[in-house]
């Protein structure tokens, strides 16, 4: 059973009981001052050597006054300030049991001794309403010696007055409460204890009354039950709560997988880059070397054509001569062969034949010649315009080789953030299963608990609890049936 819901429900009735404390108390410092007269507003009247207070007013509240032995068994009792000769039995049993450091002794055993004290006060119901007692509050005050008692301590009450000869202590207990509620946690005794000279004590008093009970307004519990169908809601919103968070760990499950597939794709792609960086700086390297290599090429050919100029142009003019000199000599040797062709037909015929195969090698010694210069200077254009070509491509290398180390380091970068995001999306994921698991215990260890306290306990407590306040409503006068309340007054005689 919840404790805070129980003090919550009994907290009204022990803020009241400060009232009754007062009233204890008064009694307690007054009546053994007193062979007569007034004590607030009521008479103390003589019953076989015995004060009782006893109304002078009339009043609808029955007081049911019980002189008890130092035990609690009651030995006499008044209603207003009759004897009571009934028979009725008081609804409400006291007893109280002496212990002497630890152990159990009889009060009559126990005065003049000295040690550590413990007495404990303890109140009953017997009367029976259906299925329920009726439920009683007690306060109990007494006056200990400051000179016997010290070291004073109080379970289930209060020291509510310390002075230099007395102090003035009030215990309380809810006689027959717990057992109508079902827990142990309202009390039905309370105890004394302290430290002990020579023990010796006067009477005490006690007050038991239902109507502190019976007052409570069950109306107000409907605000509870409402509490409980809010808590019901919670729960089912709960439900909903931790199925999203199911759902956004699963998600984020899946979306750490495709973050290390893309770490890992990021780090293939790297690779790659790294290998095409290296060639592309092979690459860039090459073509440099590559159009050094046709600019010396070029400049190489532009002096053989250079060279070759001037060859062809000392060829041009030697040809020029020897084909003056030939054509002279064709002039004078086509006379002789004429004069010697009649007399010497086979010189003729061979002279012939020679300077034309002389004319034929000088003509084929030049067009050669004139071919080769020719294929030079193509040669030449073509080392030219590769050249122009190399240092294209030296320049397109160049900048290839800038782009690839561009995306080297956007490579590297992205790298970097893929490895970020694959650690930020480990603690995310790790978090929503933390949250989700959090959220699981939270039900199960919280709200399930709740809940089950809310539709079981709580439900059967509200219907103890509006039973237990009919049960008090249901007592209400001891002998005076007009009577709409009463009240019991124990004094006890502690040493005769």
């Amino acid at each position: 059973m919840n404790k805070r819901i129980i003090y919550s429900v009994v907290c009204a009735g022990c803020l009241a009981l400060s009232t009754a404390v007062t009233v204890v108390s008064a009694t307690t410092n007054n009546t053994n001052d007193v062979n007569g007269g007034d004590v607030g507003g009521r008479e103390l009247v003589a019953t076989t050597n015995e004060l009782m207070p006893v109304n002078k007013f009339e009043s609808k509240d029955e007081t049911v006054y019980a002189i008890t032995e130092a035990s609690g068994e009651v030995t006499k009792s008044f209603v207003g300030s009759e004897i009571n000769e009934s028979g009725e039995p008081l609804p409400v049993a006291m007893s109280v049991r002496y212990y002497l450091d630890g152990e159990d002794i009889s009060p009559e055993e126990l005065v003049e001794k000295s040690g550590h004290v413990r007495m404990v006060y303890r109140f009953e119901s017997v009367k029976s309403s259906g299925d329920k007692v009726v439920p009683f509050v007690t306060v109990t005050g007494m006056n200990l010696d400051a000179g016997k008692f010290t070291n004073i301590e109080v379970e289930h009450g209060k020291i509510i007055r310390q002075a230099a000869d007395s102090t003035t202590v009030v215990g309380y207990t809810f006689a027959g409460m717990g057992r109508d509620l079902g827990t142990d946690i309202l009390n039905d005794s309370f105890s004394i204890e302290a430290d002990v000279s020579d023990y010796a004590m006067g009477e005490t008093y006690s007050i038991a009354m239902n109507d502190l009970i019976g007052d409570i307004d069950t109306s107000r519990l409907n605000s509870v039950e409402a509490v409980a169908n809010s808590i019901n809601e919670l729960a089912a919103g709960l439900d909903q709560l931790i199925a999203g968070s199911g759902e956004l760990a699963n998600g984020l499950d899946a979306g750490l997988a495709g973050a290390r597939k893309l770490q890992s794709g990021i780090d293939e792609l790297k690779s790659g880059v790294a290998v095409l960086s290296n060639g592309s700086h092979a690459l860039s390297s090459g073509a440099g070397t590559l159009a050094a290599g046709a600019h010396q090429l070029a400049d190489g050919l532009g002096q053989v054509v250079e060279f070759d100029s001037k060859v062809v142009g000392k060829i041009d003019a030697a040809s020029q001569a020897v084909t003056a000199r030939v054509n002279e000599f064709n002039s004078e040797y086509a006379e002789i062969i004429a004069e010697l062709s009649d007399e010497y037909p086979e010189l003729a015929t061979k002279l012939s034949e020679v300077t034309g195969q002389i004319t034929n090698y000088y003509d084929t010694a030049y067009s050669a010649v004139t071919t080769y210069t020719g294929n030079i200077e193509k040669l030449y254009d073509g080392a030219y315009k590769l050249a122009s070509g190399a240092d294209a491509l030296a320049d397109g290398a160049n900048k290839l080789d800038s782009g690839i180390d561009t995306l080297v380091a956007g490579v590297s970068a992205l790298d970097s953030g893929s490895d970020q995001l694959a650690d930020g999306m480990t603690k995310l994921a790790s978090g929503s299963h933390t949250l989700h698991e959090g959220l699981l215990t939270f039900k199960t260890s919280g709200i399930d608990r709740l809940v089950d306290f809310v539709n079981n306990d709580l439900a059967g407590f509200m219907s103890n609890l509006r039973a237990t306040v009919s049960a008090a409503r249901s007592y209400k006068h001891y002998s005076n049936k007009s009577a709409e309340s009463v009240k019991f007054i124990f004094k006890t005689v502690v040493n005769k």
